[in-house]
């Protein structure tokens, strides 16, 4: 028996002959889109039993009048799904579907945007008056001291010579006190503080980065769900933030309390299209089940790897159906943020980035999700930007980067960064807050093509799509999820593995339903990694030049001094070993091994930049040598050296 129950227990009517086919997908073999799930027409007549259920809120007069009503849906007893039904009244009859888990919320993902959805006032912990306008920078430092994730958000510097218009434009003859700053959340290494805008100092940006795991649980609460699932409860995934070019309030306002306006600080996009970017970006499978009120984000290594096995094979019926593989091949393209002018040649044009290949390459991805480039600024490695961003303290009201009737002028794209927590750099003992975009880029020894993204495509392209009809037990039915892992026997009535890429089943007057099951088959080779690919013009060759400065002598308090050398540190690429011609790249993963030394003492750091052009700075004005004297004496003498490291994309020269 078919039974769709409102909340007060009504039950629907339906025609004689009715039968309920449901159809649920995954979101396993799709990219740029979330599937929902969803039943085929239900025909109804409109008699006063159906008025009832439908509490005749589809009547013109109605005060409420909607279209749509929460129900339960039960098929012989068993309680298969909470779900929405959808329906019209046509010439006094009526017809509906269900919308089920995933399927319940596509209208409200796609047209809420991620301010809309998350519009969360967050205090800072500190007021806006001026006395106390000196806790804003230790607030600041507390929230980047803490374990990545723990809060909403945190902070980090970040160069970004375009943050605010030139000088020229916008100066202290319109905001006294202002001074142009290259970046962002400024860090002062020996006061061990953040530098932000006092009264008689303004320009100091302070600029908050939410954590992507916070905000994705902010918007699933939401929507009435909670998150679990392997890859949300990973260690880097906490520590992921979206990037943000949004500055908050400035410190030195007055008012009270100090609150962060969430989704001010969040790229402009529906949330429609905020998790099908994130679930592109990582080969993500995101599973609604509305009965359990849960949401799980799984890898597609979490998929192909797990160990139960869900053997249906005692329920299949004759025959079955296999197609061949696409084997098209992909090339899945970094995204970017094409206002970013480090993406850009000096021309305006756009770099494109280098893609990375599966097989023949025909189809093209393009992901919706980028990254920053890194560089130094103030002796410390930092992301790396150069576009506007935006100002929401009205004291700034004179500047291009101020709202407009309430919006920003300046839309972001979306990108991710890795926050590291607090770095040590043991060649000058200093310490500030990190975050890198090495872990989030898609190219790289520690990107997300090395981390799974790779074997997914892998996959995509070699899977085969198998169709089989099962007999399935309602209580059966119940129990089966579309991540799990299914075990069917076909030719040589072998047990063997399984994804689940859709069902559709009917449930008539029986015990059991007869589903249609679309699987795909997991092909051997998906375990293999790949690098950099360069095109196929020739090889790479790349060599480190090392720009050293004069020795500066640097006064200090009580009779210290430091002695310290700079340098930048230049990668430079040809196309052949003799070191000619020169050859120009673009987005190629560079790894650079930084090796400090402080007496018996040495530690080594890998870096992972990315490098366009014949040749491209790695590290700007970085501390080679630095040595503390008091009087005649040495307290402490560092020094760094660097090692070009080789990779699939580059060959290194001496």
């Amino acid at each position: 028996m078919i039974e769709i129950r409102n909340l007060e227990g009504e039950t629907l009517q339906v025609n004689p002959g009715q039968r309920l086919t449901i159809e649920q997908a995954s979101t396993l073999m799709t990219d740029d889109e979330l599937p929902g799930s969803f039943s085929y027409p239900i025909s109804f007549p409109l008699n006063d039993a159906n008025r009832r259920f439908l509490q005749y809120a589809y009547r013109p007069d109605a005060l409420e009048a909607r279209m749509e009503l929460p129900v339960q849906v039960r098929l012989e007893g068993h309680l298969y799904r909470r779900c929405t039904f959808r329906y019209r009244i046509q010439d006094g009859k009526g017809d509906g579907f269900l919308k089920i888990d995933s399927g319940e919320l596509g209208e409200k993902l796609r047209k809420q945007t991620l301010l809309e959805a998350i519009p969360d006032a967050i205090d800072l912990g500190v007021g806006l008056t001026i006395t106390n306008g000196i806790a804003v920078p230790g607030a600041m430092k507390l929230y980047a001291t803490l374990d990545p994730g723990r809060e909403p958000f945190t902070f980090f510097p970040v160069r970004n010579e375009g943050f605010m218009e030139p000088v020229t434009e916008f100066n202290s003859t319109k905001l006294a006190w202002y001074q142009r700053q290259d970046g962002i959340n400024a860090y002062n290494t020996f006061s061990s503080s953040f530098v932000v805008d006092t009264p008689l100092k303004l320009g100091f940006h302070a600029v908050p980065f939410f954590y992507l795991r916070w905000v994705l649980d902010r918007l699933m609460r939401g929507l009435g769900y909670r998150l679990e699932g392997d890859w949300i409860d990973l260690e880097e995934t906490s520590r992921l933030v979206i990037f943000n070019q949004t500055a908050m309030m400035s410190a030195s306002r007055s008012g009270s309390p100090f609150r962060i306006q969430a989704g001010m600080h969040l790229p402009d996009m529906t949330v429609s299209d905020f998790l099908r970017a994130i679930r592109q970006k990582y080969g993500l499978t995101f599973v609604f089940n509305a009965q359990a009120g849960v949401c799980r984000i799984r890898t597609f290594d979490s998929l192909r790897r797990q160990v139960e096995l869900v053997d249906l094979s005692p329920y299949q019926l004759k025959g079955y159906s296999i197609e061949d593989g696409e084997q098209k091949g992909y090339s899945i393209l970094e995204g970017i943020d094409e206002k970013d002018k480090l993406f850009q040649n000096p021309a305006g044009e756009i770099l494109k980035p280098q893609p990375m290949v599966i097989g023949a390459g025909l189809t093209e991805v393009q992901l919706k999700v980028g990254s920053t480039k890194m560089t130094t600024w103030n002796s410390q490695l930092v992301p790396h930007v150069n576009q506007p961003g935006n100002l929401i303290d009205e004291i700034y009201k004179e500047s291009d980067r101020y709202l407009e009737n309430g919006k920003r002028p300046y839309p972001m794209a979306l990108r991710l960064l890795s926050y590291r927590g607090i770095f040590n750099n043991v060649l000058n003992g200093t310490t500030y807050p990190s975050a890198n975009g090495e872990y989030t880029q898609l190219t790289g020894r520690y990107g997300v093509w090395q981390g799974g993204l790779r074997s997914y495509y892998f996959f995509r392209d070699n899977t085969r799509k198998a169709e089989v009809r099962l007999l399935l037990p309602m209580a059966q039915l119940g129990k089966l999820n579309l991540d799990d892992r299914v075990g069917l026997r076909l030719e040589d009535r072998a047990l063997t593995p399984f994804l689940i890429n859709r069902w559709q089943f009917e449930a008539a007057e029986s015990d059991s339903v007869l589903m249609r099951l679309e699987c795909q088959t997991l092909p051997t080779g998906a375990e293999e990694t790949a690098d950099y690919e360069n095109d196929s013009s020739g090889q790479i060759y790349a060599t480190l030049e090392i720009r050293k400065g004069p020795m500066l002598t640097l006064p200090g308090n009580g009779g210290v001094s430091v002695i310290v050398q700079l340098a930048d540190v230049v990668v430079k690429f040809y196309g052949s070993e003799n070191r000619s011609p020169a050859v120009e790249v673009s987005g190629l993963p560079v790894v650079l091994r930084i090796s400090t030394f402080s007496g018996f003492s040495a530690t080594t750091n890998d870096v992972q930049l990315t490098a366009s052009g014949t040749e491209f700075t790695l590290l700007n004005d970085f501390a080679i040598y630095r040595k503390v004297m008091r009087g005649a004496v040495v307290e402490s003498e560092s020094s760094a050296g660097f090692f070009l490291v080789p990779t699939d994309g580059y060959i290194t020269l001496p």
